[in-house]
């Protein structure tokens, strides 16, 4: 992982990470698929738990977000639900379509060992109804698990 967050920060996730205490990794394939995941350590359990869910917060508003500066935009947003790793993991979708243009299919994982939180963001051109969520929910539940403490 490197040191710091992404020269660009994901879809949906602009300003809902410290710019200090993280890590970053970038995925891409020669499609239209890329996965970003971003680790924090913060300074308690408790500070880890707050950050946890204000991402959570940030990321279930972000197709309201995204309509209201996205004239002609579609956008809708789905919980799939907790996993039962460590102090747990929530993974979210997000789906975004502007007239004339392939709709974006986007799923966030947010999870937590303690101290540290770990956010891993998956996007391609698609619906989410084609997005693969059992596989994404065992990637989460990987990454969350494997965080050192």
């Amino acid at each position: 992982m490197t040191k710091g967050l992404p020269e660009s920060a994901p879809f949906c996730l602009e300003k809902a990470l410290p710019t200090t205490g993280g890590r970053h990794r970038v995925f891409t394939t020669d499609y239209d698929t890329g996965a970003t995941q971003i680790s924090v350590r913060a300074a308690s359990a408790s500070a880890a738990a707050a950050l946890a869910a204000s991402v959570e917060r940030q990321v279930a508003a972000c197709a309201a977000a995204w309509l209201r500066t996205t004239p002609g935009g579609t956008a809708s947003w789905h919980d799939y639900g907790t996993l039962p790793v460590e102090e747990g993991a929530r993974v979210y979708g997000v789906q975004t379509s502007i007239p004339d243009s392939e709709p974006g299919a986007h799923l966030y994982g947010i999870g937590r060992d303690r101290a540290t939180v770990t956010v891993v963001k998956w996007g391609r051109m698609g619906t989410l109804a084609d997005a693969p969520v059992a596989a994404f929910k065992k990637t989460i539940t990987t990454a969350v698990d494997k965080l050192v403490p």
